[in-house]
């Protein structure tokens, strides 16, 4: 998923809304551009954890 839009929208939205957000951190990405495509995703995955959105890594997810 493209980190600068189709990450960060519903992101923001979910804590807008009062839900809890959680992102993998390390499963998104997005095309290079005015940066680099892993800045990019590092800048958006910092911009929500400031938001209030709680960053994990794929190790972590666990599937029930």
């Amino acid at each position: 998923m493209q980190s600068d839009f189709c990450v960060r929208a519903p992101a923001l939205a979910a804590l807008k809304r009062g839900h809890k957000s959680t992102l993998v951190h390390d499963a998104h990405a997005t095309y290079d551009d005015e940066f680099s495509a892993a800045e990019e995703s590092a800048r958006v995955a910092g911009e929500l954890s400031a938001a209030g959105v709680k960053l994990i890594g794929s190790e972590e997810v666990v599937f029930a």
